[in-house]
C-alpha cells in the first residue's frame, strides 16, 4: 500500500505487512487506514505514523471489501465468486 502526497505526488511512504494482494481499502472516522488482503487478514494502519497498529485475523477466506459503519465498525465482505460461500463479518472498533 502506497502513500501519495496529493498535492505534489510525492510518494510518503509505503505500507508493508500483507503477503498478498490488497482488494480493499477504508478509513476509520478516526483517520486510520483499514486494509483487506487475499492474505486473509484485516490490517489497520496509524493515519500519522504509518505504523501497523493491529492485524485482524478472524476470516478464513480473503477479504475483498470493506465498509466503516457510521459507529466505527469494520464490515468485511470474505467470498468473491463462490456465491454459496458469502460471508460478512462485522469488527467492533476500538477507538
Amino acid at each position: 500500500i502506497k502513500i501519495w502526497n496529493s498535492t505534489s505526488f510525492e510518494l510518503i511512504d509505503t505500507l508493508e505487512g500483507h503477503t498478498d494482494t490488497v482488494w480493499a481499502l477504508e478509513i476509520l472516522p478516526n483517520g486510520n487506514i483499514v486494509s483487506g488482503s487475499d492474505d486473509k487478514t484485516i490490517k489497520i494502519w496509524n493515519s500519522t505514523s504509518f505504523e501497523l497498529i493491529t492485524t485482524l485475523t478472524e476470516n478464513n477466506s480473503p477479504v475483498y471489501a470493506l465498509i466503516i459503519m457510521q459507529n466505527g465498525n469494520i464490515v468485511s465482505k470474505r467470498a468473491r465468486h463462490h456465491y454459496h460461500h458469502r460471508k460478512v463479518n462485522i469488527f467492533h472498533s476500538h477507538e
